[in-house]
């Protein structure tokens, strides 16, 4: 199943699209959500650096244990159901 159809509840929405994976520099592997052009992800987090993710790989554990920030999930579902 896809990793946002199960954060979203449904299809994949389509300004999921509009959304970069970045890694905050607080640790590593953990990743937030940015709106492209923006220097802050979702959460507020203003330290973060690009990624070359793609944002339907949101979500996916793999052996290096990735986190995944739970605000930025969240607040890209409250933007979604605002639309």
């Amino acid at each position: 199943m896809n990793i946002l159809k199960k954060i979203f509840g449904r299809q994949q929405p389509a300004t999921v699209n509009q959304l970069l994976v970045v890694e905050g520099v607080e640790g590593v592997f953990y990743y937030h959500l940015r709106i492209p052009g923006n220097r802050e992800a979702l959460c507020g987090e203003s330290r973060v650096m690009q990624t070359s993710i793609p944002v339907d790989a949101w979500g996916y554990k793999s052996h290096l244990h990735e986190r995944y920030c739970p605000k930025c999930s969240q607040l890209a579902v409250q933007n979604e159901t605002n639309r």
